[in-house]
């Protein structure tokens, strides 16, 4: 597992958001990655698989795609669960890396 070091020198481990300066977008973000994490590999290839131009919010046919959100234990308003499953499909695409450098932007 690669380790990325941002300006404070602070090693971020794949699912550690402590980066994230606000402390109710970090525990939706830890919450989320972690009902990835329970479903496991189907969980992040339906994320890299999603189309960007569909909505997560809204009619969801993709069984592994309710699998995560059913797996999210924070009540998530609508725009909350859309903003992480954006950021969620970010990671699945670009990586963790790329996620934590664009977030540190």
């Amino acid at each position: 597992m690669k380790k990325v070091f941002v300006p404070d020198r602070k090693e971020v481990i794949p699912g550690d958001f402590s980066f994230l300066v606000d402390e109710d977008w970090r525990i939706a973000m830890i919450d989320a990655y972690q009902a990835v994490e329970t479903v496991g590999q189907p969980g992040w290839n339906a994320l890299r698989r999603h189309d960007t131009n569909l909505s997560f919010m809204y009619g969801i046919k993709n069984p592994i795609l309710k699998q995560i959100s059913s797996n999210m234990t924070v009540g998530h308003s609508g725009a909350s669960y859309g903003i992480a499953m954006r950021n969620l499909e970010y990671i699945a695409k670009n990586g963790w890396d790329s996620y934590v450098d664009f977030s540190m932007k």
